[in-house]
């Protein structure tokens, strides 16, 4: 059992997150329950707990969760479609479709963005093979440290332009979410404070779209599992989806599909809701 714990240490230490290291853990699980039908493994060498207190490994049991819902393409037409006539809900609105095109990008991520994140940069178009210069986003993700780059798409700039147009952004912030001098120490609280303004914000949006029952209690993390089963919806290969989303491993991407599912890369990734 030692070696299984050094295991999940090192996935901890290069980054893996906990969903990855469960999708894993579950695949050895697998393969050791096969070992010992086949003979060649031991059952007291069995390392993963029986759901008793025996002291072996857990794998916590993944299931849907209040966040664990997105929406549909033909509300997500409705919701990039509909203007609000209150400041604050169109404000709401332009945030969730900025995550949205941001391939679900996180909020606490959001918040921190800002203009020095954006850089130019030439590229040569894969169709024509001319070079061209394009606007790229570059950040760091809260939740995995790791560094995410993203070509800025006609829809994203639209959002970007809607705000600087409409919104009083506080210094270098990109987007209307910090408007106040905050502590460093207080930051995170100040942004999850904000955060659940903005899901009761986002909730009168969809309560005014007339969404049915089932879609009326989304949050910031929609627009994430919206994205992603949009792109599945449309077919895209799952490793441009695995890619989008930032995870580590396409299994992690099939996992997180799997929980919504009952039915290149800017290209891929640039869906029209028009």
């Amino acid at each position: 059992m030692k070696y299984l714990t050094g295991y999940i240490t090192f996935c901890k230490n290069n980054g893996n997150s906990d969903s990855t290291i469960k999708i894993r853990l579950g695949e050895i699980r697998r393969i050791f329950n096969i070992a010992i039908r086949e003979g060649v493994a031991s059952q007291e060498l069995y390392p993963f707990s029986s759901g008793k207190e025996d002291g072996k490994i857990r794998i916590p049991k993944t299931s849907p969760t209040k966040t664990d819902q997105y929406l549909p393409l033909d509300s997500m037409k409705k919701l990039a479609n509909t203007p609000m006539q209150n400041h604050v809900l169109e404000r709401t609105r332009h945030l969730f479709l900025f995550s949205y095109y941001c391939r679900g990008m996180n909020w606490k991520d959001m918040a921190l963005l800002t203009k020095s994140s954006f850089f130019p940069l030439v590229v040569i178009d894969e169709n024509t093979k001319e070079t061209r210069e394009v606007t790229m986003m570059e950040y760091r993700r809260s939740k995995t440290k790791g560094e995410f780059l993203i070509q800025v798409t006609p829809n994203i700039q639209k959002e970007l332009d809607w705000f600087s147009e409409n919104t009083a952004l506080f210094e270098d912030y990109a987007l209307p979410i910090i408007s106040v001098k905050v502590a460093p120490e207080k930051l995170d609280m100040y942004i999850a404070k904000i955060r659940q303004r903005f899901n009761l914000s986002l909730r009168e949006v969809a309560k005014i779209l007339e969404f049915p029952e089932s879609q009326l209690k989304i949050s910031s993390y929609t627009a994430r599992h919206s994205f992603a089963m949009t792109l599945q919806n449309l077919d895209k290969p799952v490793e441009v989806i695995s890619q989008a989303l930032g995870h580590q491993s396409v299994e992690t991407t099939k996992h997180y599909l799997a929980k919504f599912s009952t039915t290149k890369m800017a290209e891929e990734t640039d869906i029209d809701l028009s």
